[in-house]
């Protein structure tokens, strides 16, 4: 446990300094860039719901409390989720050592 503390990073990959990185970027398909209109579309769609919610007259009863914090919490996961959508390939990887399981 004590070299895993003092030498965390040769368990998890090397830090690189800017200088020395050399993105390549991966250009996303068509079916990629659908796949992620339509996850946006469910916040976008979940965002309405909220600002209907918030002009309708039962503001702040159970039921409106329910499903405005549904469709916050649809939001929120989706933007947590968002980075995601970006894929990480192990072959574009350089350096560092492959953490064991």
């Amino acid at each position: 446990m004590v070299d895993f503390k003092n030498n965390h990073t040769a368990y998890w990959g090397k830090l690189y300094r800017a200088a020395e990185l050399k993105p390549e970027w991966r250009v996303p398909s068509p079916e990629d860039v659908n796949m992620a209109f339509e996850i946006i579309a469910i916040a976008d769609k979940s965002a309405i719901k909220v600002g209907k919610l918030i002009e309708s007259k039962a503001f702040g009863d159970k039921i409106w409390t329910n499903e405005f914090c549904r469709a916050m919490h649809m939001i929120n996961q989706v933007l947590k989720g968002s980075y995601n959508l970006i894929l990480e390939s192990e072959a574009s990887k350089i350096g560092g050592v492959k953490a064991e399981r």
